[in-house]
């Protein structure tokens, strides 16, 4: 009230200047016994005269009163929708461009497939999983259930989390069970985001906005966040736990989030925030194949690239998996596939060598399986022990780093500080490596020599 009585005032000073001049007119054409009218005209004129610049100061103070509160905060601000549109352009424009800056667009592109246009049909082509299958069954035929029913359901959460070692179908499943999820009508658009948790959890300040972005452009499908627990490597990490937790909840009927990675480390992430709990309706245990499914994916895969498997080699197929799947570098699915690729390579060389005869039949003499030498497996498997004992004892967040240095103390070549997995550290993150060598080193004395040399090689490359 105060600042609109000033404007007021404000505008008198235009209507005394005003008064000014028509005071004078008067004066000098007036009768000169009737000047009482030219007289007041022209007084007035000179005091609002004299008050002009005290109510301007006045009216531009209490301006900033009425915009401004005591912390100097706009009390009101212009909403979007009342802009104009070439202020809204602008506006657009420059969001646009922010968006673009932390979460291109191509980047977009690349992380987003399609999900399975038959779900059932693919879910039971799966070999094996067994027990995965039972539940993606049970969840189909609940989606189916409520989506016959007729009825209104309150929105709820349909986030899941999968567990399981490297290998074993889990971007696979979760591309079928967003088909289940768009056949039944928990999502709009047959669409998955995938991502991982090193993609998000950025040291650039912007994590938390980059997850806002992603899970904005997952509305309508979901959004699968492969070794989810990267999250906890560092600050910008954790800020995007808190970013993902609060989107369950608040868009819990826009989106369906799918975390997966290790066991060990995805109950340490889930742990680490107690909303994922509650959010979290569904988990998923993947389990390593049996040596026979193996051999069905090893079949699967010469079949898909017009070969066939004789009997002989895949009884050399099986055996090489018998003994290698309880190495620690084992990925199941992965594995399969990178023998099948060596295999087929070798097979070339001996059909055109004339060692074997038949050119679309892998034989005995083509399986092969090369690997990294490693520490002896009663070793490593205590070794792997000791390091998550120490990663849990030093926080959650170094749990990836401890199997960073498991895959970086597997590997016997001299060169291994250059070896990419320990390249790409950060210095305090080799530094923390080599605390723990020190640490283990110190426990596993009759393996001094070996852990030594690592940790002197490591140390040399800072």
């Amino acid at each position: 009230m105060k600042y609109k009585l000033l404007i007021l005032l404000s505008a008198l000073d235009l209507l005394g200047a005003a008064g000014c001049v028509l005071g004078a007119v008067l004066l000098f054409t007036k009768n000169p016994d009737n000047l009482v009218l030219p007289v007041i005209l022209m007084i007035a004129a000179i005091v609002l005269f004299v008050l002009k610049m005290p109510i301007e100061n006045m009216r531009l103070e209490s301006r900033e009163q009425s915009r401004y509160d005591e912390y100097g905060r706009l009390k009101t601000k212009k909403t979007y929708e009342k802009m104009s549109a070439k202020e809204q352009e602008e506006i657009d424009r420059i969001n646009q461009l922010d968006m673009e800056r932390i979460l291109p667009s191509s980047v977009i592109r690349s992380m987003t497939h399609k999900g399975s246009n038959d779900p059932t049909g693919d879910m039971n082509k799966l070999i094996g999983m067994q027990g995965i299958k039972e539940k993606m069954e049970e969840m189909a035929a609940s989606m189916e259930f409520d989506s016959q029913d007729g009825k209104q359901h309150a929105p709820s959460c349909q986030h899941m989390c999968f567990f399981g070692p490297p290998g074993t179908g889990k971007t696979t499943v979760a591309r079928i069970m967003t088909g289940f999820l768009y056949k039944y009508g928990y999502i709009r658009e047959n669409r998955i985001i995938e991502t991982d948790g090193n993609f998000l959890a950025d040291n650039k300040g912007v994590a938390s906005d980059k997850v806002d972005m992603l899970i904005q452009r997952s509305f309508g499908g979901v959004l699968f966040i492969d070794e989810a627990y990267a999250l906890l490597d560092n600050m910008s990490g954790r800020e995007a736990i808190s970013s993902i937790v609060k989107q369950m909840e608040d868009h819990k009927d826009k989106f369906v989030l799918i975390m997966a990675g290790y066991e060990p480390e995805m109950r340490a992430l889930i742990h680490s925030n107690p909303g994922f709990t509650s959010r979290i309706k569904d988990y998923f245990f993947f389990e390593s194949y049996s040596v026979d499914e193996l051999g069905q994916m090893f079949v699967a895969n010469a079949k898909k690239d017009g070969f066939t498997v004789s009997d002989e080699a895949l009884i050399r197929f099986k055996r090489i998996m018998a003994k290698a799947i309880n190495g620690p570098d084992f990925g199941n699915a992965r594995t399969v596939r990178n023998v099948f690729d060596r295999s087929r390579n070798k097979h070339s060389l001996n059909f055109k060598k004339g060692i074997v005869k038949t050119k679309y039949e892998l034989q005995e003499e083509d399986i092969v399986y090369s690997k990294t030498k490693f520490l002896c497996s009663a070793l490593f498997e205590i070794l792997e022990k000791q390091i998550t004992h120490v990663c849990i004892v030093t926080g959650n967040m170094f749990l990836k780093k401890g199997r960073i240095l498991c895959q970086i103390l597997q590997c016997q070549e001299t060169d291994l500080c250059f070896t990419p997995t320990f390249m790409k550290l950060e210095t305090t993150e080799k530094t923390m490596l080599i605390f723990l060598l020190i640490e283990l080193e110190r426990i596993f004395m009759q393996f001094q020599e070996v852990i030594r040399t690592k940790s002197s090689l490591l140390m040399n490359s800072l």
